[in-house]
């Protein structure tokens, strides 16, 4: 006699678990972009779990940037300020810029003493943030154009924001490559159960880089890379996982199969 009865608690657990997940997506298609990008950000937890490609990303910045010289850096979503932190000395002058109350808090923790009046902290949003036209030297702009509401607005508050012949560094994971079908195709596997917050934004890198070379930029450097599939991050340590992804590309400048990532960091420059 227990069959029916085991059979109807389950299927209410399931009903009400499909109830909530529409709810929350009702609740979701009612916010913002933004917004369900900062509820996404504002925790630590992806931070965590991405570490070892915030590591493979600060290098690559630093490997880009060895000879060249900047005084005002402009940290676009800086995260915890894992890239721009490092190249902040007493003769640079670093912004961070975030929406994530949770992020600025890590970075402001991490500020050397003796260099906290070169820092400037902004809890904004980047779209609707206004900074003085062709302030910066520099740029970085990592892990941000795929959660903007528009790509192309982003990449106007960039060009106004930089000097004539200031440097720019850009990320963006190549729409086309079969590295993001991959992640794609399991990402819908996944949200059968867990729906997704909010759909990131696809761009074609070769279009973007067209886009940029037709508002006076010039290409300097590029570096690409793949992320282990999904199952492998949940299973694998940092260090592991850091490794694996060295032994299969490289670091720049001795980079090794750069048509096999779907990961690309950009290193560009405006024309004077």
């Amino acid at each position: 006699m227990r069959g029916p009865y085991v059979f109807n608690s389950l299927r209410d657990q399931f009903t009400a678990r499909l109830k909530a997940e529409q709810l929350q997506a009702e609740e979701r298609s009612m916010k913002s972009q933004s917004d369900l990008v900062r509820s996404v950000f504002q925790t630590a937890e992806w931070h965590l779990k991405a570490a070892y490609n915030i590591r493979i990303r600060r290098e690559t910045v630093q490997a880009f940037l060895k000879y060249e010289s900047f005084t005002r850096i402009l940290d676009i979503g800086c995260g915890d300020g894992s890239l721009s932190l490092p190249l902040l000395t007493a003769e640079r002058y670093l912004t961070l810029l975030d929406f994530s109350e949770t992020m600025l808090s890590l970075v402001r923790s991490r500020i050397p003493n003796e260099l906290a009046d070169h820092v400037e902290l902004l809890n904004q949003n980047v779209l609707s943030a206004t900074l003085r036209p062709h302030s910066y030297d520099l740029i970085l702009c990592v892990g941000v154009i795929a959660h903007v509401e528009s790509p192309n607005a982003l990449l106007e508050k960039i060009i106004s924001w930089l000097k004539p012949g200031g440097s720019l560094i850009l990320q963006n994971t190549e729409a086309d490559h079969v590295l993001t079908s991959v992640a794609r195709f399991l990402e819908r596997i996944r949200s059968v159960l867990r729906p997704k917050i909010y759909d990131r934004n696809q761009l074609r890198s070769s279009e973007l880089l067209g886009a940029l070379t037709r508002k006076n930029f010039d290409l300097q450097a590029a570096f690409s890379y793949g992320l282990p599939l999904l199952g492998m991050r949940r299973i694998a340590s940092q260090e592991t996982l850091y490794r694996v992804v060295r032994l299969a590309y490289g670091a720049y400048p001795d980079a090794r199969l750069p048509s096999c990532g779907n990961e690309c960091l950009y290193f560009l420059k405006a024309r004077p």
